[in-house]
């Protein structure tokens, strides 16, 4: 059973209605020997200094005690970059996606980039972001359909599915549920990992 008092409660410090807390993944990102890390999604936050909505991913970490280890304030914040972005949409644990020169969990955050829309050409897309030791550092990125007046949203939805082809890294599922094929009833993409 839970106590009925949680043991932990951060708040949103963003502009305006962040959305904090809509999406939430956990694990090992800076190393895997380092501490636990909850990452939150803020995806309708306009961080300083970015365009509206632009979104943000925020890294809390652990202490001995529990969380959070840096007196309630994030050790890392991970930010969209053009406006309407909504990054940190979806969260999860990636695990070992990416080949590093550090163990540890590798993490995915979705940015479906919802209010854009034809003839704009950007259809969503996730990054991923590897162990770096003390923080996490973008690895790659993935978008989704750039066909001019598809408004896919890839990046909606993303999980790690663990390995599914046979090879040595594990594999994501991605979702655009405004996929235009056939007839924008959306899509699930399978991303196998070759790094």
């Amino acid at each position: 059973t839970f106590s009925s008092t949680p043991s932990w409660t951060q708040v949103a410090t963003g502009v305006g209605d962040g959305g904090f807390g809509s999406s939430i993944a956990v694990g090992r990102f800076y190393n895997a020997s380092g501490p636990v890390v909850v990452a939150v999604g803020a995806p309708s936050e306009t961080p300083p200094g970015k365009p509206a909505q632009a979104g943000r991913a925020r890294l809390f970490t652990a202490a001995a005690g529990g969380f959070p280890a840096n007196n309630g304030a994030a050790n890392q914040n991970l930010d969209g970059t053009a406006a309407g972005d909504n990054l940190g949409t979806s969260l999860t644990n990636a695990g070992n996606l990416v080949q590093t020169s550090y163990t540890g969990d590798c993490l995915a955050v979705g940015a479906p980039q919802p209010t854009k829309t034809p003839p704009s050409t950007d259809g969503g897309f996730v990054r991923i972001y590897r162990p770096a030791g003390t923080a996490v550092g973008l690895n790659s990125t993935f978008r989704g359909n750039t066909t001019p007046g598809c408004q896919s949203s890839f990046g909606t939805s993303v999980s790690n599915v663990g390995n599914v082809d046979g090879g040595q890294r594990d594999d994501l599922v991605v979702g655009a549920p405004d996929c235009h094929v056939p007839d924008d009833g959306g899509s699930a993409f399978l991303l196998i990992s070759n790094a």
